[in-house]
């Protein structure tokens, strides 16, 4: 999983070209004065090799500049990826060239124009480098299967001074949100801890769960199936035990009720006895419902009748005793009228004593 970066290009507006080679193989060192656009080369690599965000910082390069170019180079194969400058302000360009083959000259600017889209680069870049098709599949929570790419791998390969410099970081990009759990994901992979016979074995499982799946839901239908016979042959043997063909007690347990309803079916019924006079006994018997309902009805009207004389006589009763107690308290009522008008009677005990003839005599 490896490629070389032969050459960087640089384009400007006016189709002036700016190369800077790199040896094929060994070390390759860039040196110059401050502010002349060294710490930006990892940033412009990042860039041609497929990344979605235009990361060069304000100045003279995104002003100058109009594509950057990046040769590369893997055994007698060679590419070379432009892209173009989105300019100052911008976050990321919308333009792609690619060219495979043997490279003598480098395009003129004239001839560069989109030939492909962003996302068909990454994917040729990441097969480039010899990363094969793999997915690495989270055991929990609800993240989805990841596939490691360039995009990973680049993490392990550029390192900026401030990453160099920091206590907490230790890979390219680990600052940024979600990155680290990705690079977990994917380091298993780069580091030859999961080959290819892994996800060989995991496509094999993926065909297993989906054939696993379809029996499921076939034994899930035959079920359904069963319980549906199930319940007409109940069904048939409720009626059965209702018409008496089939005794109270007998129970349906196993595939022996299919031969037991066989014989069933062979025996003999009596013909039906026919009443001829079928339709007038259902007149009859409709007049009949129609006298008891008419009683019905008149029956529930005095009991209506009934209850609303019965709530009238206590609403009266009612008033009348409420206004025989206010006439009762102001002495005025007819007891009160008897009471002040009956004539006085004089106590026995004071009555004058009546002497008798033959007391007066002597």
């Amino acid at each position: 999983m490896s490629f070389s970066i032969l050459a960087i290009v640089i384009y400007s507006h006016t189709g002036e070209q700016r190369v800077v080679p790199f040896h094929r193989h060994g070390l390759n060192i860039i040196t110059g004065k401050s502010k002349t656009g060294k710490s930006a080369i990892i940033d412009i690599v990042d860039y041609c090799l497929g990344r979605g965000s235009y990361n060069v910082a304000e100045g003279a390069i995104r002003k100058k500049v109009a594509w950057f170019g990046l040769h590369l180079g893997k055994g007698s194969d060679e590419v070379f990826i432009a892209r173009d400058n989105p300019g100052p302000g911008a976050s990321t360009g919308s333009k792609v060239y690619f060219q495979r083959g043997d490279l003598e000259n480098y395009p003129r600017l004239d001839v560069i124009a989109k030939n492909t889209t962003e996302s068909s680069l990454k994917e040729f870049i990441t097969r480039f480098a010899g990363i094969s098709e793999n997915e690495h599949r989270p055991q929990t929570g609800t993240r989805p299967p990841l596939e490691a790419d360039i995009a990973h791998a680049l993490w392990l390969c550029f390192q900026k001074q401030n990453t160099i410099a920091s206590q907490d970081q230790l890979f390219h990009r680990m600052n940024e949100q979600f990155l680290p759990q990705a690079l977990k994901d994917t380091l298993p992979f780069f580091l030859g801890a999961v080959d290819e016979s892994h996800f060989l074995l995991m496509g094999e499982l993926d065909e297993l769960q989906k054939k696993l799946r379809l029996l499921e839901a076939a034994e899930a239908k035959q079920i359904q199936v069963i319980e549906i016979s199930r319940n007409r042959v109940t069904r048939v043997i409720n009626e059965g035990k209702k018409v008496g063909l089939i005794s109270q007690d007998y129970q349906a347990v196993d595939d022996t009720v299919f031969a037991f309803l066989s014989v069933v079916a062979q025996t003999s019924v009596e013909a039906p006895e026919l009443v001829s006079d079928f339709g007038e006994t259902i007149e009859r018997l409709r007049g009949e419902q129609i006298t008891i309902q008419g009683r019905l009805m008149e029956l529930n009207q005095d009991i209506r009748a009934a209850r609303a004389f019965l709530s009238d006589q206590t609403d009266y009763s009612r008033e009348a005793t409420e206004q025989r107690a206010r006439l009762k308290s102001i002495e005025i009522s007819k007891e009160s009228r008897q009471r002040l008008n009956a004539p006085s009677v004089t106590p026995y005990w004071r009555r004058p004593c009546r002497k008798s003839k033959k007391s007066a005599n002597r």
